[in-house]
């Protein structure tokens, strides 16, 4: 029944009812507590964690996530913790906590390293977040770069995406507007290719805010369009 109870709330997440998908793993974890699966009960407590950073509630988020990291600890759940942390590290971030998020993303990348698992792109692309949110621009670049090579490597275009559209960000925050254009441009045909609307509109509307700071008004109502 838990399983049954984790499907529907992904798939809910899945459509944007994130009030329904709580619900639904909310009850999975009501079902994996009782029954003592206690690695279930650690996953249920990061889908809740992530749910929650989806509706920007990041505080709530923070406590279901530290009790995944307790739980994950306790029972050796290596592969449950390196998530928790990671997606931990997002709440920090949200929460402007910068310090919490890169030491959350280290233990994640860490945890990932015991078990022989190369960095993963989105790990690196949420490192290179906190150090740009940090104004940390020069780190941010040389990780945003190695997530995109890591991504590249295996065919991964949403994360390269994610890479892309970070060293725009990295570029716009050090004047360099023309080279965040190309960032963003290449973002854009990625997301574009993978018809991700939430994502095409960012990298124009992130195209249009670069071409008006460059006084090229009419290119960048052409993309505010």
């Amino acid at each position: 029944r838990s399983v049954q109870a984790r499907m529907r709330g992904v798939a809910e997440y899945g459509e944007g009812n994130y009030q329904r998908a709580i619900g639904r793993f909310t009850e999975a974890l009501r079902i994996d507590r009782a029954t003592d699966d206690r690695k279930s009960e650690a996953l249920d407590l990061v889908d809740i964690g992530r749910v929650y950073i989806a509706v920007n509630d990041a505080k709530s988020a923070r406590g279901f996530l530290a009790e995944a990291v307790r739980l994950s600890k306790t029972e050796g759940l290596a592969e449950v913790l390196s998530e928790a942390y990671a997606t931990l590290a997002k709440a920090e971030l949200m929460e402007g906590d910068n310090p919490s998020a890169l030491r959350y993303i280290d233990e994640s990348i860490a945890t990932d390293a015991t078990l022989s698992k190369k960095e993963p792109g989105g790990k690196l692309n949420l490192k290179a977040a906190v150090f740009l949110s940090d104004n940390r621009v020069a780190e941010a670049i040389s990780v945003f770069e190695r997530a995109l090579s890591v991504s590249d490597a295996i065919g991964d275009d949403s994360e390269a995406a994610n890479s892309l559209r970070g060293l725009g960000d990295a570029a716009f925050a050090s004047g360099g507007y023309e080279g965040a254009f190309k960032y963003y441009e290449a973002a854009y045909e990625k997301d574009k290719r993978l018809g991700l609307s939430t994502r095409i509109a960012r990298d124009l509307s992130s195209m249009a805010e670069a071409r008006l700071v460059l006084g090229r008004k009419d290119e960048a109502l052409y993309l505010f369009e």
